[in-house]
């Protein structure tokens, strides 16, 4: 993905070692603005994303097939 000032910045990509993969937007090193992150048990979260937190609105699916589609703030779920 893009790098500035030796951060991610811009879009990308980030694959971690647990098998974790988020994809989308970065801001000086942390996803900010739209993207997608599937964790390595099996939860995706697709919406909006600030400071390395669910922010805004967005959808999570668990893997249990509990779904959750709405606004969030600082990871929380907010209505």
């Amino acid at each position: 993905g893009n790098w500035k000032n030796g951060t991610q910045n811009g879009y990308g990509k980030m694959t971690w070692l647990d098998g974790g993969v988020y994809e989308g937007n970065w801001k000086n090193g942390t996803q900010n603005g739209y993207g997608k992150m599937t964790w390595s048990d099996g939860n995706v979260y697709e919406g909006n994303w600030k400071n390395g937190t669910q922010n805004g609105y967005g959808k999570m699916n668990w893997s249990d097939g509990d779904v959750y589609e709405g606004n969030w703030e600082n990871a929380d779920m907010i209505d």
